[in-house]
């Protein structure tokens, strides 16, 4: 059982100066950059054994002011969503790696015409068990991302690419990566011009260093109670701005069985 804190959001005299303040011990200090550092060379050894991401290409035939994020939303009935989790544990992975297996599967395919593809997935995950001590729900953003790095056709068996995407996952924890990773947003968004660059040009920059072909947010289930009222809620849905990060990305809950799956996209805006 994992101990949290509770923080008193009208003050501020429990939280340290920063949140490298909470990292464990292994992710401060000298420690921590050497984390840092070691972390940096395993994104560049990917990068030159798989080659650049590639990314769903944008329409130049518009201005990237223009772009407008488009949500296009699917529903997973209870009794499939319940056979994907059985089957998902029977193949040794978990509804999140399968959920992320499709996603790269099919945008390798549709890039890639037949042809391997380099592929960035990112999964953002909450980090606030990470910390010490963990931190509780009441105050701020603690988020970092997990990577799947990997040069797929979409031919590829799919539970082997889940487990492959979750060994992945596991290895990263396992090193501490999340944490330097969050260190190195800080100095990415630093090198690309940060605040002396406009939103959009900030945008283009961060693409450009970080190219992501996808992404998946999983909040898993949502345990809620049903309520019972003037309305009913019938599902849960929530949506992430593509920002930066990627040009596709998905956002995926689970309440009451039904597993909400959206895909947002910046799509061009025309008269």
């Amino acid at each position: 059982t994992t101990s949290v804190q509770t923080l008193d959001p009208e003050s501020n005299q429990d939280l340290p100066l920063s949140v490298d303040q909470r990292f464990p011990k292994p992710a401060r200090g000298w420690r921590g950059v050497s984390c840092m550092i070691r972390t940096i060379g395993h994104f560049v050894r990917q990068d030159r054994r798989l080659g650049e991401a590639v990314v769903i290409p944008g329409d130049v035939r518009a201005d990237a002011s223009s772009e407008r994020t488009h949500v296009l939303s699917q529903e997973v009935d209870e009794t499939y969503t319940l056979h994907l989790r059985e089957q998902a544990k029977k193949e040794k992975t978990t509804v999140h790696c399968a959920l992320s297996a499709a996603i790269c599967l099919t945008m390798a395919e549709v890039i890639g015409g037949g042809e391997p593809v380099s592929i960035k997935h990112r999964s953002p995950i909450n980090i606030r068990r990470d910390l010490e001590p963990p931190v509780g729900d009441e105050i701020g953003l603690f988020a970092s991302i997990l990577f799947f790095r990997d040069r797929l056709a979409g031919k590829e068996n799919f539970w082997e690419v889940a487990r492959a995407i979750q060994a992945q996952h596991e290895e990263q924890r396992r090193k501490l990566m999340p944490l330097a990773s969050l260190r190195l947003t800080s100095l990415l968004y630093r090198a690309v011009g940060g605040k002396k660059r406009t939103g959009h040009e900030l945008g283009e920059a961060w693409r450009t260093k970080s190219p992501g072909t996808c992404g998946l947010t999983n909040i898993g289930i949502v345990d809620l109670p049903k309520y019972s009222g003037p309305f009913t809620v019938e599902g849960l849905h929530f949506a992430v701005s593509t920002a930066s990060l990627v040009n596709f990305t998905s956002t995926a809950a689970t309440y009451d069985g039904l597993l909400t799956w959206n895909f947002l996209c910046p799509f061009r805006v025309f008269e």
